[in-house]
């Protein structure tokens, strides 16, 4: 992008940024948690720039917008509740969200480990540290298990 179209990008939308991710202004969009949690500040992320696959970028952005098939986000259009968009590709019954599809669905335990995305305690500052980790091999292999494990739940 031309370094003029950054700047004036940036000038429209810098004052409405934490506005429009605000988890207090819209405490039940969990597009806001993540996001929030993800990108506290407006300028480009250098992630963009380590992954050179198309698609795993593609599919590495799309998560961090929650703009995925994931049933937290695919069930607020179809009208069910938070608490009822459960996995349904395990037997932990638990919401099937970012947090759950990264770090704890026992169907992607091996691409878990083939990636080396583990944690013998997952929690949400691991999720965060884990999506944040912009060094190229890490953020290359949490893009090789979105691309995998969206592949594989599509199966």
């Amino acid at each position: 992008m031309h370094p003029e179209w950054k700047s004036i990008l940036k000038y429209f939308t810098t004052p409405t940024w934490s506005i429009c991710t605000s988890v207090e202004r819209y405490p039940h969009n969990q597009s806001c948690i993540i996001i929030e949690c993800l990108k506290n500040v407006f300028c480009y992320e250098s992630y963009l720039d380590c992954i050179n696959n198309d698609k795993r970028r593609k599919t590495l952005t799309r998560f961090r917008l929650s703009s995925h098939s994931l049933s937290i986000g695919t069930g607020r259009y179809n009208g069910i509740t938070r608490n009822e968009r459960k996995c349904v590709l395990c037997t932990q019954n638990v919401r099937e969200s970012e947090y759950h599809f990264l770090l704890c669905c026992p169907l992607y335990k091996e691409l878990r480990n083939k990636y080396n995305i583990t944690s013998s305690w997952p929690n949400w500052n691991v999720f965060t540290k884990t999506m944040s980790d912009y060094s190229t091999p890490s953020i290359n292999n949490v893009a090789k298990f979105l691309h995998e494990a969206f592949i594989l739940r599509e199966v």
